[in-house]
């Protein structure tokens, strides 16, 4: 009775907190909802485990981030769960979002994965140490409930890092939805996401500082913008950096123009002067904001936090970041969760001398 009645919680939170956002009024640019809440696991397989029809009123409740491992506490000794899991959830989309371009971005699945929407596989991934972007737009079912299921396999593959069984390393990993799951509805004409993109060195928002010193900074910012619609598009990109103090240091917009289907690259050089440098001791970060404008109206906008940096490596040791002192270690583990931007907060910060 206890486990049905914090299914029947979670399940009220899900769908009546997040997507009730959807109903509040008119339709934003781009929306990003959490789904992190109500899901249900059972680690084991189960056959037709993506049916949308399959009672799973049995299975436990669960909330993101999660493992599959159950155990209360563990010390190693070949007791960490390297088998199969299964995790689902239900949802609802309005019909006004027709015209929108519905995704679904998983942070983190240990180790690989296969997720479905209404019993249709939809993506596969392998590898737990790099998230994922899935289009749901052409599987869902408007204004009615969706069923996203996702099967999980912490199996030993050699193919998919670490790529060893557990019994030969020297270290453990866990298995399940271990980071955040996030919907994301956008304008076809929309900003494209790095992880979905699969590109080196670009994709969505890539930063890059080509200069940077006491005076000046330059930024060099590469903006990946993708048309899905069924026509012409011609818009113009502006990106701005703000400083920590709310200040528009930089700013630049360029027109373009895509056909349907196409996508193109805007680089653009923002010249910033004095700038806040990003170092450990003082983590100052600007606001780099990417706004796509289409007949004076926003189509689609997000915003990263970015730090101005250099690193730089010696002979006599590591120097990290610009204007810091040699360190006398090797960094073993620098877990800060930036791909293009940095971070005030780290995973965790490791330093082990020679």
């Amino acid at each position: 009775m206890k486990r049905l009645y914090y299914r029947i919680i979670f399940s009220c939170l899900a769908i009546l907190f997040p997507l009730s956002l959807l109903y509040a009024g008119e339709v934003e640019t781009r929306i990003s909802l959490n789904m992190n809440l109500g899901w249900a696991f059972h680690r084991g397989d189960i056959v037709n485990g993506e049916y949308p029809d399959l009672d799973d009123s049995s299975w436990i409740a669960a909330t993101l981030p999660h493992i599959m491992q159950l155990e209360k506490k563990h010390c190693g000794g070949d007791i960490i769960y390297d088998g199969i899991g299964w995790y689902r959830r239900t949802f609802k989309v309005p019909s006004q979002y027709k015209d929108k371009r519905i995704s679904i971005s998983f942070e983190g699945v240990m180790n690989a994965c296969e997720v479905f929407l209404n019993g249709q596989k939809v993506y596969t991934h392998r590898g737990g140490y790099i998230g994922f972007v899935a289009d749901l737009t052409s599987y869902l079912n408007w204004n009615q409930d969706n069923l996203l299921a996702v099967r999980v396999s912490a199996e030993y593959d050699p193919l998919t890092p670490p790529g060893k069984p557990q019994g030969g390393m020297d270290f453990y990993y866990y298995s399940g939805i271990y980071r955040d799951v996030e919907m994301i509805i956008a304008d076809p004409l929309h900003i494209t996401h790095a992880l979905e993109e699969d590109e080196v060195a670009g994709g969505g928002v890539f930063v890059t500082y080509p200069i940077v010193e006491k005076e000046r900074a330059v930024a060099h910012v590469k903006t990946h913008i993708r048309n899905e619609g069924q026509y012409l598009r011609k818009a113009q990109l502006r990106t701005r950096m703000i400083d920590k103090n709310g200040k528009v240091v930089a700013c630049q917009q360029d027109s373009f123009r895509l056909l349907a289907g196409e996508a193109l690259h805007i680089e653009q050089d923002l010249k910033i002067d004095n700038p806040f440098l990003w170092h450990p001791y003082t983590p100052d970060l600007y606001q780099l904001e990417s706004t796509v404008i289409e007949n004076d109206k926003v189509t689609d906008h997000c915003a990263e936090a970015v730090g101005i940096r250099t690193i730089a490596y010696t002979r006599d040791g590591t120097a990290l970041f610009a204007w810091s002192k040699s360190s006398s270690g090797i960094c073993l583990y620098w877990r800060c969760r930036f791909q293009l931007h940095a971070r005030k907060r780290c995973d965790r910060f490791e330093t082990r001398g020679l």
